[in-house]
């Protein structure tokens, strides 16, 4: 797989973490909050903002020089340094190859011809709402409900990483399909082009098929793994290689290993099964594996004993320890008398969302021979690879 990477990020820049406030709530408490965006004899665009353009004004702030998070570029400031932002960038001159901006009116691919020139304020409400992101709550004349969780540096719950982490909870394949609705159903015939076409289903659970079960695919039991967003909780853990150190408190055995996902909405199901064969007495063992775009910990599970990795009972694997969300590593010194007895989840309920493969802002992402890249998250075709494992 190739990730999708950012000319953007350069070790030399200056940055300021920018204000704290919240200019797009508590303007009954706070009557200094209009005067950020309005002004009320000079303005130089419509409904009196300071700005002829809303992308403009809302480029005041979310360039990088004031807000923390800089939209257009597709960073996160978090109070020490700059790191990616989960929605992706704006700006074709620092990075990204395709955005969801245009200042030109084009067909909305997806729609029955819909013909739109969109901004931020076509799917964000700068004064609030309740859903998610303050994105509004009817969009094209349909109703919108979105919701998420959010850890980060500005939150409750910190993450190690300095990123914000995001649980996707509901909502969002409705979200975007609003404008792109078509892409929602499986076989159909394109307006915009009038082919006939079938799409990559959403809202289907990682582990294959439909939701209605006329389809069944056969994927790794019990589930994908996936290092993409998924809606609900995140997919298991891939791990990738390991190391036996000596020095340590394992006694001899063979030890199996399973490393789940947690977020805001639950726990995975083990992505995959590591066996580490002949570990020798008074030794540890070091553990790596693919980080996951949105989990908040990781749990790590063992199993002392042989066997086919593939076919080991689950509920013999008991929990060793829980890590945060960086880095993507653990040594395993616990001996075999203090492990707890929790054992993963059998059950995922994970699914396939829009944003599961497509940024909403913008995407640095390449691809060869100058195909577009369609706000994806990962070079080329490094999407399908991500999941299929082909």
């Amino acid at each position: 797989r190739s990730y999708a990477t950012s000319p953007y990020f350069a070790a030399d820049e200056v940055w300021t973490f920018g204000t704290l406030l919240n200019p797009h709530a508590d303007f009954e408490t706070n009557n200094t909050l209009c005067g950020y965006c309005h002004s009320a004899h000079s303005s130089t665009g419509p409904q009196i903002i300071k700005q002829p353009k809303v992308l403009d004004l809302c480029f005041m702030c979310h360039d990088g020089t004031g807000a923390a998070y800089d939209v257009k570029g597709g960073r996160y400031f978090n109070g020490e340094a700059a790191v990616s932002l989960p929605a992706g960038g704006y700006d074709l001159a620092l990075g990204s190859t395709s955005t969801h901006f245009t200042d030109l009116a084009n067909y909305v691919y997806g729609s029955p011809g819909i013909i739109m020139t969109i901004d931020c304020n076509t799917c964000h409400e700068p004064h609030g709402t309740s859903n998610y992101r303050n994105i509004r709550t009817t969009i094209n004349g349909q109703p919108v409900t979105v919701s998420a969780v959010a850890y980060g540096p500005a939150y409750q719950y910190k993450t190690t990483s300095g990123k914000e982490i995001i649980s996707y909870v509901d909502g969002w394949e409705q979200f975007c399909g609003v404008c792109h609705g078509e892409y929602q159903t499986y076989h159909s015939v394109t307006t915009i082009t009038g082919e006939e076409n079938w799409r990559h289903r959403t809202g289907m659970p990682l582990t294959g098929g439909s939701t209605d079960g006329r389809w069944v695919v056969e994927f790794p039991v019990p589930g994908l793994y996936t290092t993409l967003p998924t809606l609900g909780p995140p997919t298991g853990a891939h791990i990738t290689n390991y190391r036996i150190v000596s020095g340590g408190l394992l006694p001899a055995n063979t030890y199996n290993y399973i490393i789940t996902a947690k977020n805001a909405v639950g726990e995975s199901v083990y992505g995959s099964i590591l066996q580490v064969p002949d570990v020798p007495a008074d030794s540890r063992v070091e553990l790596r594996w693919e980080g996951i775009l949105n989990a908040y910990k990781y749990r790590i599970y063992r199993y002392g004993g042989t066997g086919d990795p593939d076919t080991l009972d689950v509920t013999q694997f008991k929990l060793v320890a829980e890590v945060p969300d960086y880095p993507y590593e653990y040594t395993d010194n616990v001996p075999p008398g203090s492990l707890s007895d929790q054992s993963p989840p059998t059950a995922s309920a994970a699914r396939v969302t829009c944003i599961t493969c497509h940024y909403v802002h913008g995407t640095p992402a390449v691809a060869v021979n100058g195909e577009p890249t369609r706000l994806r998250r990962y070079d080329n075709d490094g999407l399908c690879q991500d999941c299929h494992k082909r």
